[in-house]
């Protein structure tokens, strides 16, 4: 099937008329005509008014031809220029230029169409095309044809315009799904949902772009500490198992060289309440005031929490006070003991409730010190010296040691006090040394002040690594060399004159 069409491209004062055919086969699906200049470019009124005839003839006369086609790539940076060359030969003045971006014509002849004006530069002699501050959306097939009046064969040229920019359309889908956009959006999960997984897409990035995950201002690594979250290859964040510490502000940032771009979402985790860096021993000091408090996180928040006393639960009045705050990112209750006595000396219990559930953390007050907190140690001439900071109203006294390796069983010491300060009322920094032998040992100190010994069941396990020991063979000072040296010369000295005597003696015998 052969489709014949018929352009007319409008000047000022001519009008050029083309005949275009195509078939199938060979066209393209957006457009793929093929144009013949058939006019001489005058009109008048004699040519309208010619006989159908001569009309049918001057179309038939017209030589139909086909289009050279031949292509290329070019690449640029977002932003600069780009010339576009149509390929070809025997180019004159009567060449007859049509450049398209995709299927939409801008430039006909020497007339740019639409809003191209501004940002192209049109050559007649050779048919190149310039773009001027070219943008992502140049990124597209051009198309120039040349039309050529005397050669049996007209020209087409395509060119694959690449443009290398920053990544743009950033979205981020739920669960692999392309069709939705989180971004800026709060989602809302329990805690212990499994495989939630969140695709960072990108609409064009070239070059191409790198995915990076960050939760709460920290980069997510594959290989990071917290192994319930992962991100693939693919750049596909995947949280294995939901908690409480993975709610917060998730982003992922798209970059290449060329510039980046960001999207984030932010998560909430419910979950029942939990005791977080839970302190489970108070020193105090009887007819002195004591607060002790609990650490917690709960979401929602909670909607009762209180205090109880072996069991039943304090009411605020002039022997209690309880107080609500917040404290390094954690919510804290605390209750405040005036005037303690013998009898406020046991076991408290603080309870937080909210809509997923109820938590309850024992809390002691006694009179023993706080459990000793590991500072750091060194190690010195087979001596391990050690540093701790120990809550404590009354004066420490002393301070031991149970230690074991892997192989043995517990063993207790005791330690020296080398050093006792007092930074702060009721808080004690101190070194304690004792000696120990090389090895991995694990050590937990306990400390007594003027009225008992700290609990060990409060004590914490502390590491340390104590090194091989090395020592030096013995050797001589200089001062012992001196006097060797001294003791020698003297020896010396009393021999000498020794046997000088006996000479003398022996000589003064002949003479006589």
């Amino acid at each position: 099937m052969l489709i014949i069409s018929c352009y007319i491209v409008t000047y000022e004062r001519s009008s050029h008329i083309f005949l275009a055919y195509s078939s199938p086969l060979e066209s393209s699906k957006d457009d793929d005509d093929y144009l013949q200049d058939g006019s001489d470019g005058d009109y008048n009124e004699d040519d309208y008014n010619e006989s159908e005839d001569k009309k049918q003839s001057t179309v038939s006369s017209i030589d139909v031809k086909q289009y050279k086609t031949q292509g290329y790539t070019e690449k640029v940076d977002v932003g600069k220029s780009i010339k576009l060359k149509c390929l070809g030969e025997n180019f004159d003045s009567d060449t007859f230029f049509m450049w398209y971006n995709e299927s939409s014509i801008i430039i006909s002849g020497e007339v740019t169409v639409g809003e191209w004006k501004d940002r192209i530069e049109f050559e007649k002699k050779d048919g190149s095309l310039t773009i001027k501050n070219t943008n992502p959306f140049d990124d597209a097939t051009f198309r120039c044809r040349a039309i050529l009046t005397k050669n049996k064969v007209n020209y087409e040229t395509i060119v694959h315009l690449e443009i290398n920019g920053p990544p743009r359309g950033i979205k981020i889908g739920h669960n692999v799904n392309t069709q939705e956009n989180i971004a800026g959006e709060t989602l809302v999960y329990k805690a212990g949902q499994k495989d939630l997984r969140f695709k960072c897409h990108i609409a064009k990035a070239r070059p191409e772009a790198k995915i990076v995950w960050i939760h709460n201002g920290n980069t997510i690594l594959d290989q990071g500490k917290d192994h319930e979250l992962k991100v693939d290859s693919e750049g596909l964040l995947i949280v294995r198992t939901l908690h409480a510490r993975h709610a917060g502000d998730y982003e992922c940032e798209a970059s290449n060289e060329l510039g980046n771009l960001k999207a984030s979402f932010k998560i909430d985790v419910q979950y029942a309440p939990f005791f977080t860096h839970h302190q489970s021993y108070f020193n105090g000091e009887e007819y002195n005031d004591i607060e002790i408090h609990c650490l917690y996180k709960a979401f929602p928040a909670p909607i009762s929490v209180k205090w109880l006393k072996g069991n039943t639960k304090i009411h605020e009045n002039n022997k209690y006070k309880i107080e609500n705050d917040m404290r390094e990112h954690h919510d804290r209750t605390k209750l405040l003991i005036k005037n303690v006595t013998s009898s406020d000396f046991m076991m408290y219990q603080c309870e937080v409730e909210n809509a997923l559930g109820t938590r309850r953390e024992n809390v002691t007050l006694g009179l023993g010190p706080a459990p000793a907190k590991f500072e750091g140690y060194k190690y010195i001439n087979n001596i391990v010296y050690t540093d701790w900071i120990i809550k404590s109203r009354q004066p420490l006294t002393e301070m031991e040691f149970t230690y074991r390796n892997k192989e043995d069983p517990w063993q207790r010491k005791s330690a020296q006090i080398t050093n006792r300060n007092e930074v702060r009322p009721g808080e004690w920094k101190v070194q304690a040394s004792f000696k120990m032998d090389e090895g991995e040992w694990d050590i937990t100190p306990r400390a007594r002040n003027t009225e008992s010994w700290s609990d060990d069941i409060f004590a914490h396990v502390t590491s340390i690594k104590i090194p091989k020991a090395f020592t030096d063979p013995p050797q001589k000072s200089s001062t012992l060399d001196s006097i060797e040296s001294q003791n020698q010369t003297s020896s010396a000295s009393i021999i000498s004159s020794t046997i000088c005597g006996l000479l003398t003696m022996i000589f003064l015998q002949r003479l006589a």
